[in-house]
Parts: C-alpha cells; sequence; structure tokens
C-alpha cells in the first residue's frame, strides 16, 4: 500500500468506526418494523431511498469540478448500486428463505476473506500470511459472536445466495477503494476515482430503484406498518424509525465506509468493519432486551485480536 500520513490514516480509521456503528444499529432500528408488518425488502427500500435524499446536496457540492466526466462515473457507481448496494440485500433476503439468518450473515462476511483474494490475484499486492491469520481468527470470532452452536443440514440454495451475498460485500469495499499505486511500484491502479458522497448517494438511489424493481415484479413482497414502534419501553411512530434508519445506516454508514476505504484501502476497512457485528449485538441486548452470552463476550475479544492482527500488517 502507499504510504499515509498519521492524521489521514487516523481520520480513516475513525470512519471506519462510524460507519460500523451505524451500520450495526441498523438491525436494532430495522427489528421493530419488522415486528409491526414491514417487509424486509420494503424497510431496505425507505433506507436507501432516504440515504440517497440525504446524501444528494451533498453529493452535487462534490462534483464541482468533475461535471465533465460525469459520464464516465456511471459504470462504477451503476455496478456499486447493483452489487454493493442491492445485489447483496437481495443475494442476502434469498438467503434467509432457507437457512438460519446467522448462517447467512456468516456467509456474507466471507466477502472480507474476498477482498484478500481481490488484491492478491487482481492487483497482484503482497498479502502478508499474518494478513490470512488474521481473517481467520476474526471470523472464528465471529462464529462465538453468531452462536453457530449446530446446523444439521443447510440447504444448498440459501448456500448459494449467502455466498453471493459475500461477492456483493467484497464489492463494496473493492469499488469504494480509490486510484492508488502502490509502494513498491509493482502495480498501478490508474483512473480518476469517483467522490465518495456522489458514489454513496448514485448507489444507494440505484439500489433502492433495483429493489423497487424487484417488488414490482413479485420477487420481494412489499409491505408496510403505520404502527408505532417499541424500543425498549419507548414507543416513536414509524417515521422516526425511517428516517434514523436511512439517516443513520443508510447515508452516514455509506458515506463514511467509502471515506474509510479510501483513507484505509479495502483490506484493512473491511476487517474493522466487523465491529458492526459486536456493535450490532451490544445495542440489540440493549435497546431490544437480547441478552448477551459469555461465549458472545469471548468472541467479542476474538474478533477484536483478530482485527490487531490484521492492522499490524498494514
Amino acid at each position: 500500500m502507499p504510504s499515509v500520513s498519521v492524521p489521514t490514516r487516523s481520520s480513516g480509521v475513525v470512519a471506519a468506526l462510524i460507519s460500523a456503528a451505524a451500520f450495526g444499529l441498523s438491525g436494532t432500528i430495522v427489528t421493530p418494523m419488522l415486528t409491526a408488518g414491514w417487509s424486509p425488502a420494503a424497510a431496505v427500500v425507505v433506507r436507501l431511498s432516504i440515504g440517497a435524499l440525504a446524501l444528494a446536496p451533498w453529493a452535487v457540492i462534490s462534483m464541482k469540478g468533475h461535471w465533465t466526466r460525469w459520464r464516465s462515473m456511471l459504470g462504477t457507481i451503476a455496478v456499486y448500486g447493483a452489487l454493493a448496494v442491492a445485489g447483496v440485500q437481495f443475494a442476502y433476503f434469498q438467503a434467509v428463505r432457507t437457512i438460519p439468518v446467522a448462517v447467512a450473515l456468516l456467509l456474507e462476511y466471507l466477502g472480507l476473506v474476498l477482498v484478500l483474494v481481490w488484491l492478491r490475484v487482481r492487483r497482484h499486492q503482497k498479502v502478508a500470511w499474518p494478513a490470512w491469520m488474521g481473517a481467520g481468527v476474526a471470523l472464528t470470532g465471529m462464529v462465538l459472536v453468531l452462536q453457530l452452536d449446530r446446523i444439521d443440514q443447510l440447504d444448498l440454495r440459501g448456500v448459494s445466495w449467502g455466498l453471493a451475498a459475500a461477492v456483493g460485500l467484497a464489492a463494496y469495499f473493492i469499488l469504494a477503494d480509490s486510484p492508488r499505486t502502490d509502494a513498491d511500484n509493482a502495480v498501478t491502479h490508474t483512473g480518476e476515482p469517483v467522490p465518495p458522497p456522489v458514489l454513496a448517494a448514485g448507489g444507494l438511489g440505484l439500489g433502492a430503484l433495483g429493489l423497487l424493481a424487484l417488488c414490482a415484479v413479485g420477487v420481494l413482497p412489499w409491505t408496510t406498518s403505520t404502527l408505532r414502534l417499541d424500543y425498549g419501553g419507548l414507543t416513536v411512530p414509524w417515521w422516526t424509525a425511517a428516517l434514523a434508519l436511512g439517516g443513520v445506516s443508510g447515508a452516514v454508514a455509506y458515506a463514511s465506509g467509502i471515506l474509510a476505504v479510501r483513507r484505509l484501502g479495502p483490506r484493512l476497512a473491511a476487517f474493522l468493519a466487523l465491529i458492526e457485528v459486536l456493535i450490532a449485538t451490544a445495542t440489540a441486548a440493549l435497546v431490544l432486551g437480547q441478552a448477551l452470552a459469555p461465549i458472545q463476550w469471548i468472541g467479542a475479544v476474538v474478533v477484536i485480536v483478530g482485527i490487531i492482527i490484521i492492522r499490524r500488517t498494514q
């Protein structure tokens, strides 16, 4: 990787943590919505649409000086929206139809290992063995956090969709990366990057349109509800949760995530994203009353150890 100044790297770590926290809150925010009758597809479309609208002004401002090359950006934004936004969501929803949610989530996070494979095979970047070891440690910790006690049978179609979701997750980090030249000049990844707000807003907008199309043709169910939602004894109107889901877990999550990848590179940013699992588990315990088992706390420590190992290879 190219040399990165300490302030830049530090800000990248902060952005990655903000992104992980924002993504991690999505489960806690959306669970009461689903309980009230929202379909997953409807909740995701609301999340992506509000996120895109929230980022639109920032995206327009960021296009200053770049309007002459807007056509060249469309391809990247379209692929990002299709794979890293709509694709990963669709594949995940398909997976959980036939396999347990925990298994589907673990399969999706195998995308972090795919990031290492992509960097090694496609960009010919050196991936030190401690990075692979850190990946294994972090994923082992995730198994403990997700409490995969025993799986008797797995539907092969569900597994296939889960692996497809992993490809989408890998695309999220790879496509968000900016052009760079390796420090040893072994590889040059050329071209101008799409400004983060533009990539985030465009990807979310196209992702929302894609999921809407799938709902329109009946591939995904569409149901909503206007019932008030309960968050640990605090009841709020549905639109409050929708705004939080779109503003925090949509706009903030994707924008800060892209910024993190630009500052840190896809490898480190991808594994810092594992903190999302820890945050999701903790917030679910605090807000929804879902107790944490001792084995989950052990898994949390193991995940952090894996991230530290990855960090030391940068």
